[in-house]
């Protein structure tokens, strides 16, 4: 089982989609049995629109492969600590684009299936989280000119999701409510004379939509496919493994 795991999630971190911004694993709709280990392999692609407070808007763009390993406490209760990489981050305004090629992020999360769902009945998820993610630019390109850049862009988010879901055989349909905030630190180390070398910004929208599907390939292993829209526009994918 492992060694199909392994070959799906390379078969997600594959696919090329333009722009993200990554910091959140897709919401743990499948529930483990108690005091149990889930693992959680996941491609995001995000773009996030931000305010700063001398750049004006900007958005935000990342691709990002990332793991999960969650913790059951209860029948309902899920713990999940994730991390991972970022590529090609970007961010944007009318008159200059930062690029760069690396990044990170981590974060903590718990999801709480207040009604599980059932072949006969919906369900209630609430799901609630905090991360932190750390882009580096290295080149900013303005009116067709490139030039080296030495930046920084950190953003601790916050929110939460409530979702209502269904269970159909083996699939598990959601949709529901998201709200999210964040404080973005974008700094320069080679700030120019007159110049500021740090400046602070957030998400320009902080309600959204969340709605997603998970299916069940066999036994303890779920595939997952979520969007997110109006607070953001993001796509993830997602490989679960449920250690029993």
């Amino acid at each position: 089982m492992f060694h199909k795991l392994v070959v799906i999630s390379f078969l997600f971190f594959g696919i090329g989609i333009e722009g993200a911004q990554a910091q959140e694993l897709p919401l743990f709709v499948v529930q483990g049995a108690p005091f149990t280990f889930e693992h959680q392999l996941f491609y995001n692609n995000e773009q996030h629109d931000l305010d700063f407070d001398t750049r004006g808007r900007v958005r935000s763009r990342h691709q990002a492969a990332g793991v999960s390993l969650g913790y059951s406490l209860t029948d309902t209760i899920q713990v999940a600590l994730h991390g991972g990489t970022l590529v090609n981050p970007e961010v944007s305004n009318s008159v200059s684009t930062w690029r760069g090629h690396s990044g990170y992020f981590y974060g903590l999360e718990v999801a709480d299936h207040i009604f599980p769902a059932t072949e006969e009945w919906p369900g209630i998820l609430v799901q609630v989280g905090v991360g932190s993610q750390t882009s580096f630019f290295d080149r900013q390109q303005t009116a067709g000119d490139q030039a080296p850049i030495d930046q920084k862009m950190r953003d601790l988010r916050y929110g939460g999701s409530a979702v209502a879901t269904w269970r159909f055989k083996s699939i598990t349909p959601y949709f529901g409510p998201r709200v999210e905030g964040s404080d973005v630190k974008w700094s320069d180390n080679r700030a120019a004379a007159g110049s500021p070398s740090h400046v602070e910004g957030h998400l320009s929208k902080h309600v959204g939509v969340v709605a997603g599907c998970s299916f069940s390939i066999f036994q303890g292993l779920e595939l997952q496919i979520e969007g997110r829209a109006l607070g953001e526009t993001s796509i993830r994918a997602s490989v679960q493994w449920l250690k029993y």
